[in-house]
């Protein structure tokens, strides 16, 4: 699960990161439902997957020449999906797994090499995760600042 401190703490490399791993759950699911033969399930969570693509695409900075290479990527992995809704076929979903997991690792890469650790929120309020005795318990504690995100 995606905490809101995650994202307001992220770096544009960590965000994209934050990105890809929710489109490989979501992938996930979509296996999930096709093997447990929910259709409709399979198909809301197919529409969710091309969502989080579309993001993908929409944040492709095309002034850069690697861009036009994942916008290609991108639309083949939306195809697949595509297709998988068409066939009702859960193998086109291991080819899109494994494009994105080849991806997340070339960036996981870049994003450790890039000693740019730029957060995307200049202004967010800091957040820090404290850890306490208990089961399944992580709290986040927020120091004392007045400034909760906004400039006045």
């Amino acid at each position: 699960m995606i905490k809101a401190s995650q994202v307001a703490n992220a770096t544009r490399g960590q965000l994209l990161r934050i990105t890809y791993d929710l489109l490989l759950d979501s992938l996930d699911n979509i296996k999930k439902h096709a093997n447990e033969n929910e259709e409709r399930e399979f198909q809301a969570e197919v529409e969710r997957s091309r969502q989080i693509l579309q993001e993908l695409i929409d944040t492709l900075d095309f002034e850069q020449e690697m861009s036009r290479d994942l916008l290609r990527l991108y639309v083949y992995i939306n195809g697949l999906l595509i297709k998988s809704i068409m066939k009702y076929e859960d193998s086109l979903i291991d080819e899109a797994k494994n494009l994105i997991n080849t991806l997340m690792i070339g960036w996981d890469e870049a994003i450790d090499s890039d000693k740019a650790d730029i957060k995307v929120m200049d202004n967010a309020q800091q957040v820090y995760a404290g850890l306490t005795y208990g089961k399944s318990d992580l709290n986040e504690s927020v120091l004392d600042d007045k400034n909760r995100g906004f400039k006045a």
